[in-house]
């Protein structure tokens, strides 16, 4: 029988989509897999090939198992290629960049791993995206197809799609299952993650935001991952509620 090997076995891959939210859970991202893959079955394919070539490119760098298995390795790809896809039309060459980042994604979290002591979270992710778009603007790659929004827009389906665009899904059953992702590993980063968001979405209504964007979560997400990432570090609430009220404005 074919056995993967283990820096590409099926936990480090569920792992790397599970880190997206921060959560180091196979099942959670299972359920994450399929909050994208409801949405564009295409990103989800896309993501995966993202992953197994950051977890390849790590193999290739000798870097720590543990922090392979975990997932540290493939989670910045993901964001790389969930990132590119919605702002690049799908095309070789778009697949190619998003290829070439995935493995660039390794390689810079290895190198900030050597030489600081702080944790690069999303830095390689951030930094190979803005390397790869402003290609992309040299070669005048053309956006992705402007896709018509089906759903209704209530309060509920707004701080469903918060949750949901942290993978980069404009839809509030990506949403819901990634909450539930969230819930099935840990029960404190989902309140956090469903209070930030609807923080957001409510606070942005009174500042009279743009409907639109506050109606697809592009107002909220960043308080979710600000949420889960200091709900864990700040045992003071008060001080938490600071920084989600912050992270709505960033």
């Amino acid at each position: 029988m074919l056995k993967l090997p283990d820096y590409m076995c099926h936990n480090a891959i569920l792992r790397s989509y599970g880190q997206i939210f921060l959560q180091p859970s196979s099942r959670a991202g299972s359920l994450f897999i399929l909050a994208i893959a409801v949405n564009s079955l295409s990103q989800a394919f896309i993501a995966l090939a993202a992953i197994l070539t950051s977890l390849l490119t790590a193999r290739l760098l000798k870097v720590t198992p543990a922090d392979v298995s975990q997932g540290l390795y493939g989670f910045n790809a993901a964001l790389l290629a969930l990132a590119i896809s919605n702002s690049l039309a799908v095309t070789s060459v778009s697949l190619l960049l998003i290829i070439a980042g995935s493995a660039l994604t390794a390689l810079l979290l290895q190198q900030f791993q050597q030489r600081s002591t702080l944790p690069a979270f999303t830095a390689p992710y951030i930094v190979t995206g803005w390397i790869i778009l402003l290609i992309a603007g040299g070669l005048q790659l053309s956006p992705p197809p402007l896709l018509a929004g089906t759903e209704i827009d209530e309060f509920y389906t707004a701080v469903a799609r918060g949750i949901g665009q942290v993978v980069f899904q404009d839809n509030a059953l990506s949403g819901i299952l990634s909450f539930a992702g969230l819930l099935c590993y840990s029960r404190p980063a989902a309140m956090w993650a469903l209070i930030a968001s609807a923080t957001g979405v409510f606070l942005a209504g009174i500042l009279s935001f743009p409907d639109a964007l506050i109606n697809n979560g592009s107002y909220s997400y960043n308080a979710v991952l600000a949420g889960i990432a200091l709900g864990a570090h700040f045992p003071r609430r008060f001080v938490l509620h600071c920084w989600v009220l912050l992270s709505v404005f960033y």
